[in-house]
């Protein structure tokens, strides 16, 4: 069996929701030795895809622990193109269900934050499937990670900067899209989805929300 009629079973399996089933046709196609640049688009893709399934079936850990392995491995260059960009994004879900957790201590739990927000940030500066969703999520994790003191060092006020920018541009595309921009957005069961409004009231499933309410 070819690695694309592999995948694509993997695929057929994921949606079905037999997870285990859709792992073990991904897991044949990342254990095959990378000849050239097309398979490792191959091999991208199903990267993203093992971590959708990890996901799925709770296997947080070892969604983390593979997606940091393959983007650390992974070229420079490689990390703008989508397929990575869009298996970073999902590396970025991995620890918010982590953190979801409620398991780690401030420090690995600021850190794990640290890096979704990194990573949002990659994925919402190139073209990608999840690029416009990266800049909504940004916008969240940002506002999140800010507890509004002063920074006393040029490190945290060169973070809180950058911080501020991120906020600044998601707000806008936040602000863009409340003008009358549509954006669908089928979700997967198994996804966590954070809904911010930037300024006003708004009202959720029959609940009503303030301004940078989740």
């Amino acid at each position: 069996v070819g690695t694309s009629s592999r995948f694509y079973q993997g695929r057929c399996a994921q949606e079905l929701g037999k997870y285990e089933a859709a792992l073990g046709c991904y897991e044949d196609i990342i254990r095959l030795p990378a000849v050239n640049a097309e398979f490792r688009r191959w091999t991208a893709r199903t990267h993203r895809h093992r971590t959708e399934s990890l996901l799925a079936i709770d296997k947080i850990d070892d969604a983390i622990s593979r997606s940091e392995d393959f983007l650390t491995t992974s070229k420079p260059a490689e990390r703008q193109q989508s397929e990575w960009l869009e298996v970073a994004f999902r590396l970025a879900d991995a620890y918010q269900a982590k953190l979801k957790q409620g398991e780690l201590k401030d420090g690995d739990a600021k850190r794990l934050q640290s890096n979704a927000r990194n990573l949002m940030r990659e994925v919402s500066q190139h073209p990608n499937e999840f690029r416009q969703q990266a800049q909504l999520a940004l916008a969240a994790l940002t506002s999140n990670a800010s507890d509004g003191s002063a920074p006393n060092t040029f490190d945290e006020a060169f973070g809180a900067g950058k911080m501020a920018i991120d906020l600044w541009n998601s707000a806008n595309l936040a602000a863009k899209l409340a003008k009358g921009d549509v954006v669908e957005y089928d979700a997967d069961p198994w996804r966590h989805l954070y809904l911010v409004s930037a300024s006003g009231r708004i009202r959720v499933n029959g609940k009503e929300a303030q301004a940078r309410d989740g």
